[in-house]
């Protein structure tokens, strides 16, 4: 069986300033919860994941979060 392990590093001088990441900021401090809904979103209207018995949440974690 194949896999796929993708990593995605978002750093906040990427986002800073842009108006979805400031009303993500606003809603829980952190912008976590606003953007791992966000790319669940992007999967599950994508479709791609159809087939899977698995939830889209189950796919996409975050596994790290830090201040540095």
């Amino acid at each position: 069986m194949r896999k796929f392990k993708f990593e995605i590093n978002i750093e906040e001088i990427d986002v800073e300033g842009d108006e979805f990441w400031e009303e993500a900021l606003q809603k829980d401090g952190s912008g976590i919860d606003v953007l791992t809904k966000t790319i669940n979103d992007i999967f599950t209207e994508s479709n791609l994941f159809i087939s899977s018995d698995k939830n889209i949440s189950d796919i996409i974690k975050l596994v790290k979060f830090s201040c540095e």
